[in-house]
């Protein structure tokens, strides 16, 4: 996610990032390594911890990868190509699709005042 060019994480928030994963690059921690049956432990708790701190940063790449890996195989692209902004169009789009798709919903199913529209063009 730090890396990944087409996700371009801005330098803040790849510093949140990194910041949170620094802790389990020092062996010498609050319980250290090598200490027998428990050296591991402070840093299992900093893993729930990391995670439940980052999810939203975690979700939000998970779904990019996986919008970026199925969309590279529709279009015969190589994953790399593809990036945020492309990422982006598309949950634009699938947003708007839902908002019309809710109104059309409501439109039509009575609780939407009449299915007509208060607005009138011309």
């Amino acid at each position: 996610m730090v890396h990944d060019e087409g996700w371009g994480l801005p330098e803040d928030e790849k510093a949140r990032v990194l910041t949170a994963l620094t802790y389990f690059a020092d062996p010498k921690d609050v319980i250290p390594d090598h200490v027998p049956v428990v050296g591991y432990l402070d840093d299992a708790i900093m893993i729930e911890l990391c995670v439940r701190e980052l999810k939203h940063e975690l979700e939000s790449y998970l779904d990019f990868v996986s919008f970026r890996t199925n969309e590279a195989a529709e279009r015969g692209l190589d994953p790399v190509t593809l990036g945020r902004a492309e990422w982006l169009e598309d949950r634009r789009q699938e947003l708007q699709d839902r908002m019309r798709r809710r109104r059309d919903r409501d439109r039509y199913s009575g609780s939407g005042g009449g299915g007509g529209s208060f607005f009138k063009f011309r």
